[in-house]
């Protein structure tokens, strides 16, 4: 029985909703034609998860090819390289995948097609960064550059679990290297608030909504002062002890009697799942339309 690891699942760059619905017409008019690959020792799959998933939904078979490795590590190893090897990622996501590259081929050694321990053997004697660099025609400094982001993406996933990743990666949602490290600073300083912008992230209705939530935070983050102590406000209605450790790059207000809240972005996403668009906010301003997203006349304002 093939089994699904979701560290490892969290490293397919999600399709959008057109992509998947093309991917399940396919699979449907003329089955599934090219093998699962999967991961001998553990039956654990490393690629093929939207045709498994669909498959399996629709009772339709299919193949798997077997690779051998040693451990976690170097199915992970396996993976980034497998999915470089593609010409669909966006730049966002070959960064990303650089910069993964890097950081596990300083534990993972690479011969041929067989993954090893490195434990630094043979292939930490030699400069990753110059290696890489050579192997994908970009600058050393592109690399170490790509490793940053890819480490600050890290970051943001170790607190908001493996689904920010996929959401920061995603093609609906562009958001900019410098932005991501921004949010890896605010996770470091404080994780709930860093969770809670993610969540409004991904309950926006669109992406362009999904970039503006981000850009204010991000932007009014920049701009406002930190607070030396007592409480504070994010931005999202959470009232929490300021750290002791705090950073500029947190959104936050003294608080003074403003209580302009708004609505959770998980219960507005509830609301449209079970009601549709939501057409009338009267209580509402441009901070919170992010969000809410009501339409006026069938389209979204």
């Amino acid at each position: 029985m093939i089994t699904i690891h979701p560290e490892l699942q969290s490293l397919i760059p999600p399709l959008t909703a057109e992509e998947y619905a093309q991917l399940e017409q396919n699979l449907l008019a003329d089955g599934c034609r090219d093998p699962l690959i999967v991961w001998r020792e553990e039956q654990t799959l490393l690629d093929g998860h939207n045709r498994y998933e669909i498959c399996e939904r629709h009772g339709l078979t299919y193949t798997t090819v077997e690779v051998s490795l040693p451990d976690l590590e170097s199915a992970k190893a396996w993976m980034i390289d497998n999915q470089l090897g593609r010409r669909n990622l966006t730049p966002e996501q070959t960064s990303y995948f650089r910069g993964k590259q890097y950081a596990l081929y300083k534990q993972v050694g690479f011969k041929g097609n067989q993954y090893t321990s490195a434990s630094g053997k043979s292939y930490q004697k030699h400069d990753t960064a110059k290696a890489l660099a050579e192997r994908h025609h970009v600058a050393e400094k592109t690399i170490r550059n790509d490793a940053a982001y890819a480490n600050a993406i890290d970051t943001i996933v170790d607190v908001a679990g493996p689904e920010a990743r996929q959401t920061i990666l995603a093609r609906e949602t562009k958001v900019t290297q410098k932005e991501v490290k921004q949010l890896a600073d605010m996770v470091k300083a404080d994780p709930q608030a860093a969770k809670e912008v993610l969540v409004a992230v991904q309950a926006a209705p669109t992406r362009q909504a999904a970039q503006a939530v981000l850009t204010e935070v991000l932007d009014a983050a920049a701009a406002e002062p930190d607070t030396p102590a007592g409480l504070h406000r994010n931005r999202w209605g959470s009232v929490t002890a300021t750290p002791a450790d705090t950073h500029p790059a947190i959104p936050r207000r003294v608080s003074s009697g403003d209580f302009e809240w708004y609505t959770p972005a998980e219960v507005v996403t509830l609301v449209r799942q079970v009601l549709g668009a939501i057409d009338i906010d009267p209580a509402s301003c441009d901070v919170a339309q992010q969000v809410v997203g009501k339409r006026s006349r069938g389209k979204l304002i």
